[in-house]
Parts: structure tokens; sequence; C-alpha cells
């Protein structure tokens, strides 16, 4: 997704006859209620101006014969406009619950990143190579993970994930990796806890950045 968070637009959902596959389609835009054109920044604003957002998202998700489901696939879609930059991206999402405590998901998203008539390095400057003159980068990532529901008791749920943010090598000079494990463990029925385990290797695709440990504890209280 885009750094559109909010602002005027609209989701349209359509699921045929309750059924297996489920279309979704949405836009949003931040400057609706501006001028067409910022003389400053020189943007295209307005309703259908930067920044916006569109998106569409196919799923299929079959039910089993308890009318869960324990398989699902998402292909996905966006095109928008931050700051003179356009972008094009495609994603492929999934979740597979081989059985009540074991589940896989993974992650896979490509796409491009474009300045239109001007190096891309430009706008960009703290993150694209110096040596970089295009005015486009083809940045793909993913991520892959394990989940056990119910871990330990009903209601827990333990995870394990890894995954690459941004692969593309005109950013920087490495690959930033992350490694993530969580356990959300029940306490009462009304209080949760979650200890969490991050690990961030090659920080902002750099080699020469240190390693980076976070380790924290959720606490949810429900009313």
């Amino acid at each position: 997704m885009l750094p559109v968070n909010d602002g005027t637009g609209g989701l349209v959902e359509w699921n045929p006859n309750q059924g297996d596959w489920t279309m979704r389609v949405g836009y949003v835009t931040t400057g609706a209620g501006f001028p067409t054109v910022d003389p400053i920044q020189n943007i295209n604003q307005g309703l259908f101006g930067d920044p916006y957002q569109a998106i569409a998202e196919l799923e299929f998700a079959p039910k089993d014969a308890q009318e869960n489901t324990p398989v699902s696939i998402r292909l996905q879609y966006t095109n928008g406009s931050v700051n003179n930059l356009d972008y094009n991206i495609g994603g492929l999402n999934f979740e597979w619950m081989l059985n009540k405590g074991f589940a896989v998901f993974g992650r896979y998203g490509f796409g491009s990143i474009h300045n239109r008539d001007n190096p891309i390095r430009d706008v960009l400057p703290t993150y694209i190579n110096a040596n970089f003159g295009g005015n486009a980068i083809n940045p793909q990532t993913w991520s892959l993970g394990l989940a056990f529901p119910d871990l330990f008791t009903e209601g827990g749920l333990g995870a394990i994930a890894i995954g690459q943010p941004f692969i593309d090598t005109n950013v920087g000079n490495a690959t930033q990796t992350n490694l993530e494990l969580f356990v959300k463990f029940p306490i009462t029925s009304q209080i949760t806890i979650t200890p969490n385990l991050q690990m961030i290797f090659n920080p902002n695709n750099n080699n020469t950045n240190g390693s980076i440990t976070i380790l924290s504890l959720r606490t949810v209280f429900s009313f």
C-alpha cells in the first residue's frame, strides 16, 4: 500500500452468491479539496489528482463443511501517485491452515516506482544509489511465516516470520532482512499479553548499519 492513509474515496466489495470468490475495488485521495494544480510543488491535485491510490483485490477463499475458510489466496494491484511519483504494484498473499494448530502464510510483491522524466534519486536521494541515473526502480518484497493457533491454551497464538521488505539493487549495498517471533497469551478473558522479538539485519539495505534487535511486550485490556 501507498502512504495515502485517509481522505475522500470509497470501496466496493462483490461476493457473488456468497461464494468462494470476492472482488474488491477502492479509490482514495487526500487532495480532493485542494486546487487542481499546486503551483509551488507543481503537483496535479483535486479529486483525481496526486496523491491518490486505486486498488483492486481478487480473493479466492473456499469454505469447508464447517463454513470455515482454511485456504485464502488474494491477488492485489495498486496504482497511485504521491508527490509526483507514480506507483504500479502487484501482490500475492496466501494463508493456509493445515489443521487446528498449524498454519502457513506468505506474501510476495513487485512493482515500479517512477519519477516520470527525472532521475528518481532527485526525489529519494537518501535511498537511491548515487550512481543510478534512471527514473524508475522495480522493487520486490516477500515474507514467509508459520502460525500456531491456540498455542499453550485456547485463544493463544504463536508465529514466526521472515522476510525482505525492499529488494532492489539500486537501493543500498545489501538487502534488509526481518525476522519476527511473537506469542499471544490470554491471561484472562479480558487481558492478553504478547511478547514480541524482532531482529533486523542490514537495516535500510546497508550492510554497514548494525543489526537491530527489538523486544517488546504488548498488553491488551478488553472491556
